[in-house]
């Protein structure tokens, strides 16, 4: 259950923030990074539960880790910077809802290929299997397994 709470969606909010500045859509990217803290706010309190919890080692220290360290400040940077861009250069009118977090990958993933197979027998072994003998199977097997 620990484990559906942040998954990375922190993150997540920071790169398609930049993705959206990359696309030209600076004013979505604002308001998409004003989104980013909750998520990363919501994890860094289940993660300082997580150290509460008896039972659990006293060397993990989830809220220490560089992870939850570092987001804040790439939260912070790549917001002020599209604001920035979108203050200079766009000029575009920033949603008070922000857009939806498109999940579905549309690159880098491999479609799935379906093996060819071919059941007809290779013309090499047509002379091989017309002169095997099943009858003498049998026998090898019993006279090998008797010695």
């Amino acid at each position: 259950m620990l484990t559906s709470v942040g998954d990375g969606w922190e993150k997540a909010y920071v790169y398609y923030g930049e993705d959206l500045l990359e696309k030209g859509k600076a004013g979505q990217a604002v308001a998409i990074l004003k989104e980013a803290s909750a998520p990363y706010e919501k994890a860094i309190r289940a993660a300082r539960e997580y150290t509460k919890v008896e039972g659990v080692s006293l060397s993990t220290k989830p809220p220490d880790h560089c992870f939850f360290r570092r987001l804040p400040g790439l939260i912070e940077r790549t917001h002020n910077k599209c604001e920035r861009e979108n203050g200079l250069i766009y000029h575009q009118k920033v949603p008070s809802v922000a857009p939806f977090l498109e999940i579905k990958a549309e690159y880098g993933i491999a479609a799935p290929k379906e093996p060819e197979l071919n059941f007809e027998l290779d013309p090499r072994w047509k002379d091989a299997y017309v002169g095997f003998d099943t009858s003498k199977v049998v026998e090898n097997i019993l006279s090998n397994s008797v010695s």
